[in-house]
């Protein structure tokens, strides 16, 4: 009582093998499988390649994790009140470069001097920062990411500016300090898009 074979022959087993692949194509289970495959492999090939995720440079990124100096007095001050500090002649560093100053100085005493003037305008600018956090908060993520996009497009033509940028070592100081808070808003922006 055994089984006869179906097939005798290796060609004559895949000739029956495709004879049952295309039954089961006319069904209406194997033609939406089929579907369902073509589907796929469709969306494989011509779908989206890579992160549908926008991506920040990696310099940029760099340049936002700096720290900032946590430590110093000069910051911790800045960052508190205005009224610990006298800011008077600093908003000329609250834009980008080039900056109106004196003829280039690179004395020890100057170098000193933009030292400190760097921890005041870390703690400067953090603070701003702080008093701009509500507005933020607020801010549908369509604003956001146009506000990171902006952020984005002025640090990268800041970081051109500066390949070609000669002047003073304060004034270049100050330039790398802008660019580094360009990068620190639009990571910010962008943090908070993606949420």
């Amino acid at each position: 009582m055994g089984r006869r074979a179906k097939a005798f022959t290796h060609i004559e087993n895949i000739e029956q093998a495709r004879q049952k692949q295309r039954e089961r194509r006319n069904t209406p289970y194997g033609r939406e499988l089929i579907k369902a495959q073509r589907y796929k492999s469709y969306h494989r090939v011509h779908g989206r390649q890579g992160s549908s995720t926008p991506y920040l440079p990696q310099l940029l990124l760099t340049q936002a994790m700096i720290p900032l100096p946590e430590t110093s007095p000069l910051f911790c001050q800045a960052v508190r009140s205005t009224q610990l500090l006298d800011e008077t002649g600093l908003d000329i560093w609250d834009t980008g470069p080039p900056y109106a100053t004196g003829p280039p100085s690179n004395s020890p005493r100057e170098l000193i001097h933009t030292k400190r003037l760097v921890e005041v305008m870390h703690g400067r600018r953090a603070r701003m920062q702080k008093e701009h956090e509500i507005e933020v908060a607020l801010m549908s993520k369509e604003a956001l990411w146009d506000r990171c996009q902006s952020a984005v497009a002025m640090w990268k033509a800041t970081m051109v500016f500066l390949e070609e940028y000669k002047d003073g070592h304060r004034e270049l100081t100050m330039a790398q300090l802008w660019v580094e808070w360009l990068a620190r808003e639009a990571y910010d922006y962008y943090s908070r898009h993606m949420l």
